[in-house]
């Protein structure tokens, strides 16, 4: 199954431009080794990091939990899509 972060762009001179590009390198190699958090896509798992990193959440237990919850909730993975795009680390491409 194919991540709805396809549909997501970083910046290009952005470091998460970088990371996302190194996490769907794996995923198009079908890297078995890539790192998930619970179940939750690489892709997107990259995508919430930069997503919590740009609005300054250093709380490791805070960050697992939410991690933890979009794992287990695909019905969130959008609305953190969306809330990316509105912190300026993704931009919406259709």
């Amino acid at each position: 199954m194919r991540s709805s972060l396809a549909r997501f762009l970083a910046p290009p001179d952005s470091e998460t431009a970088a990371a996302v590009a190194a996490v769907a390198a794996l995923r198009e190699q079908g890297d078995a080794t890539c790192p998930t958090s619970a179940g939750l896509d690489p892709a997107d798992r990259a995508l919430a990091d930069a997503y919590l990193d740009a609005i300054g959440e250093t709380d490791p237990a805070l960050r697992a939990e939410y991690l933890d919850n979009l794992a287990r909730n695909a019905r969130f993975i959008p609305q953190m899509h969306a809330a990316a795009v509105a912190a300026g680390v993704a931009r919406w491409k259709p």
